[in-house]
């Protein structure tokens, strides 16, 4: 293997280990000295990360709401199918009782789907509004100008306030699980 392989390799495994670790709630210094990297190494991987989870979270919009129509029509192709087999004279009474109990389960699921597409249309919407909002962005800093939005700032105001929530909630189930060079001091 190859020197290149082996450094893309090791920055995945530390990577790995950020993400771990950050949410287990350490602080970018604890990560570093257990990681025995730098704290700037640890804070352009956290950077890195984010970058990956923004356009993770893009493409999970795109394949949620085409998976979503995609799964309504084949639910729609089961009933149909459940139907004609309900339907036929020389089909015994178990197999048409078998086959109204699946097509009450898809109405069931489908029912589901339906009223939880507010869910899916929410995250595409959301989706697409910081997608527009990163676009104008970058299009004023192309034109020079600074920027501060109030969206953005109340945007970092509930991120901030979540993931300190998360934080608190998981520290007392965490802190047994530190490396053997991080005191429980350490952590935040």
């Amino acid at each position: 293997m190859n020197t290149d392989m082996k450094g893309k390799k090791l920055i995945s495994w530390r990577r790995s280990k950020v993400i771990e670790y950050s949410s287990k709630g350490f602080s970018q210094n604890a990560i570093a000295r257990a990681l025995q990297v730098s704290e700037p190494t640890i804070s352009r991987d956290i950077t890195f990360l984010k970058g990956e989870a923004k356009r993770n979270i893009q493409k999970f919009g795109d394949h949620l709401a085409y998976d979503y129509y995609q799964t309504l029509d084949g639910l729609t192709a089961i009933l149909k199918e459940a139907w004609i087999v309900a339907s036929k004279r020389d089909v015994d009474d178990r197999d048409k009782l078998q086959a109204l109990s699946l097509a009450e389960e898809v109405y069931s699921t489908k029912l589901d789907l339906l009223t939880n597409c507010t869910v899916v249309d929410d995250v595409v919407k959301f989706i697409d509004e910081h997608h527009r909002r990163h676009e104008e962005k970058q299009q004023k800093e192309d034109e020079g100008e600074a920027i501060t939005t109030t969206t953005d700032k109340e945007e970092t105001e509930e991120g901030s306030e979540s993931r300190d929530i998360l934080q608190k909630s998981l520290v007392n189930s965490f802190t047994n699980d530190l490396p053997n060079n991080v005191t429980n001091e350490e952590v935040f």
